[in-house]
């Protein structure tokens, strides 16, 4: 095999990767998503992530992560609520303490 690819002058990454670009590799995982985020757009990708699992399909978390991120299906995380800042006032101890 080297030295095949070596008389043509061809790395043997080059011949053994699979012809045709990412999108076209990738698009079932695309649609799939694209689908269940129309249901649901507030669902994060592990949400989707498990959602395909159960639906029988079987890809590597990391290769619908990069399809996800790809369509920017990525929401932001919301953010928590901040309260203001109050005076601290002394806690004022009763005279009888434990007297019964």
């Amino acid at each position: 095999m080297s030295k095949a690819c070596g008389n043509l002058r061809l790395s043997r990454m080059a011949y053994n990767k699979p012809a045709g670009s990412a999108v076209t590799r990738e698009a079932e995982v695309i649609d799939a998503l694209t689908a269940i985020v129309e249901i649901s757009p507030r669902w994060e990708i592990w949400k989707c992530f498990d959602r395909l699992r159960q639906n029988w399909r079987r890809w590597n978390h990391k290769r619908e992560r990069r399809a996800y991120c790809q369509r920017e299906l990525n929401i932001r995380k919301r953010t928590k609520k901040r309260i203001q800042m109050r005076d601290s006032v002394p806690l004022q101890a009763s005279a009888l303490v434990n007297r019964g």
